[in-house]
């Protein structure tokens, strides 16, 4: 008995999904602190400055892996302070 398999796939799509499932994401919270991204930026709107809140929390300074998507978020949303 001879099989034969054959498919066909859009190439655009197939590399959408690939990338969806191999590239990193971008973190949305401290998990070391477990602390969303956005209860930081409402703390800073707030008027805490960013060393304030990582001091209290240890947000962005336990394991710093948050650090780079933290400040792409925060300069993002139009925060007024980030982290060094």
């Amino acid at each position: 008995m001879k099989l034969n398999f054959s498919f066909s796939y859009d190439r655009p799509r197939m590399s959408t999904l690939l990338k969806a499932l191999f590239e990193p994401r971008a973190m949305t919270r401290c998990e070391c602190a477990d602390l969303p991204f956005e209860e930081i930026r409402r703390r800073i709107e707030r008027g805490q400055s960013f060393d304030e809140i990582a001091h209290r929390t240890g947000c962005g300074r336990t394991c710093t892996a948050c650090v780079p998507d933290l400040q792409a978020f925060l300069e993002q949303q139009g925060a007024k302070a980030t982290p060094r």
